[in-house]
């Protein structure tokens, strides 16, 4: 198969998966509201948090792997496939032992960042083991072995498990709501789908698979550069980590759970897109990856220009649904009680379209095995990021939460690894072009969200279902910013090699 024809399918899988995977979690977030209590969605997020920060001991050593699987699979290397997977196997067992560990030695601290009333029904150590057994079960079990498929252009078949088993999951948590109205007994139906997923998974890769079994010792030379890629991916972890995870202890410590959750509630919205994004990201990489190993450096820069911007396209459009969309559907799901006001939504819309313009420099620098080289870049970023949501959290609360990240992701990942990318990937190409082209994507988006809000804003008092006033809010938020960049692009060079591309997908599935 062609890498386009892997890139389809892979992504075709992966947007079925993430549909499962988004939205039954608002099901069940609904569900806990009405029958438990905000609460306990602030204590969910917070040991999620606290979790990520634990997931650091991965290291990244799975995007260092499967950089590393690109080119023996390409070149049916068997033994350098084999030695890899042994030692991806025996590393993974120790990060979970390493995770167990450090979850127990956190546990009896956890009173200290918790500010404000706990459920009477919960206590905080016995339900934090819980989410650590679920961490740890995935890297003790067989996760190592997802590696394979990722890198052989299969993730397919990871999204195909990952959606039945989440499936499941949902269900049964729905009924266990609804019926037993029991936290613990929701919560623990979590790892033992964990178990499941990593089984069945194991069993289709040894069946896929049967020439790769994890066997034998690497060279020193391929060992020396993996620890290399490794040190440089761990730097990159800690600063996604500090992107997503440090604002919710910081709001927990210094405003309360509930803040958290109603926090979480619309942060969920911005993940639950970037997931269906990400899809395509995910799908695309090992192609990318290939294309980098085999093609020529101005094949790789077109295709990089390209679908930048048939992303930026995407995403922009995705944040005007954000900032029109935000308050009518909160509104209609958890109710006036746990919004914030209209300056989040325009905060977090900013948040999601400058968090998502480094989606494609990602997937080349990985390709690229780039992650040593951004590590001063990633140092600073986490380091801005704690100190920017501290400071603007006690200043301006839960907008300081949104403020201070997206700052260091202005400053650090949209201008500094934009630098690292084209020293490396494209050196005979200049570096200016990407700044002006994108800042000519933000200033469209700005004003396709600014005529969609006033759109909205001149017809919604007459709308008075809510329902109806959601669904005509949404018509308006994919129309408006699409017209607006067929009429601003329909001359921009891109445009015809981009549109060109596009038919062919179409044709092509």
């Amino acid at each position: 198969m062609s890498r386009i024809q892997h890139t389809l399918r892979n992504s075709r899988w992966g947007f079925v998966s993430r549909l499962v995977c988004v939205f039954s979690p608002f099901v069940i977030r609904t569900l806990v509201i009405n029958e438990l209590g905000a609460n306990y969605l602030g204590l969910s997020g917070l040991y999620v948090s606290i979790l990520q920060v634990l997931n650091m001991a991965e290291l990244g050593i799975s995007s260092a792997i499967v950089f590393s699987l690109y080119r023996p699979l390409a070149e049916k290397d068997k033994n350098t496939v084999c030695a890899l997977m042994a030692l991806y196997r025996k590393l993974y067992r120790y990060i979970g032992l390493g995770i167990l560990t450090v979850g127990l030695c956190v546990t009896p601290f956890l009173s200290h960042i918790i500010k404000g009333d706990v459920p009477n029904d919960i206590n905080i150590y016995l339900l934090f083991l819980l989410y650590l057994a679920n961490t740890s079960l995935s890297y003790l079990l067989y996760a190592y072995k997802s590696s394979l498929l990722t890198a052989d252009q299969r993730s397919d078949i990871v999204n195909k498990v990952q959606m039945a088993i989440m499936l499941l999951q949902y269900i049964l948590q729905i009924a266990v709501l609804i019926i037993f109205k029991d936290y613990y007994v929701y919560y623990i139906l979590t790892p033992i789908c964990t178990c499941l997923y990593n089984v069945c998974l194991s069993r289709i890769v040894d069946y896929t698979y049967p020439e790769y079994k994890p066997s034998g010792n690497l060279p020193e030379t391929i060992v020396k550069d993996l620890k290399q890629r490794v040190k440089g991916v761990l730097i990159g972890k800690i600063c996604m980590v500090s992107r997503s995870a440090i604002s919710s202890i910081l709001l927990s410590a210094m405003m309360g759970l509930v803040t958290v959750a109603v926090y979480s509630n619309y942060f969920l919205i911005i993940t639950s897109l970037s997931s269906f994004t990400t899809v395509f990201i995910t799908a695309m990489s090992a192609s990318v990856g290939n294309s980098m190993v085999t093609e020529s450096e101005k094949k790789n820069y077109q295709d990089f220009q390209k679908f930048t911007f048939l992303y930026a396209w995407i995403t922009g459009i995705f944040s005007v649904c954000l900032l029109c969309l935000y308050q009518p559907f909160m509104l209609l799901w958890v109710g006036r009680d746990l919004m914030l006001p209209f300056q989040l939504v325009v905060a977090f819309s900013i948040f999601y379209f400058i968090q998502t313009s480094g989606d494609i420099k990602s997937v080349y620098m990985n390709a690229k095995g780039l992650w040593w080289e951004n590590r001063y870049r990633t140092i600073l970023e986490s380091i801005f990021n704690l100190i920017f949501s501290w400071l603007f959290i006690h200043w301006l609360g839960v907008l300081g939460a949104v403020i201070g990240p997206m700052l260091s992701l202005l400053i650090f990942n949209f201008g500094m690894s934009t630098t690292i990318m084209y020293k490396y990937c494209f050196p005979h190409f200049p570096l200016s072009d990407f700044f002006k082209q994108y800042i000519n994507y933000i200033v469209v988006t700005a004003i396709a969200g600014g005529i969609s809000i006033i759109i909205i804003n001149s017809y919604k008092q007459y709308i008075t279902s809510n329902w109806w006033t959601l669904l005509a809010t949404c018509v308006v938020s994919v129309i408006v910013p699409n017209i607006i960049y067929s009429l601003f692009y329909s001359h921009y060079k891109l445009y015809p090699d981009a549109k060109k591309f596009v038919i062919q997908l179409i044709k092509r599935k």
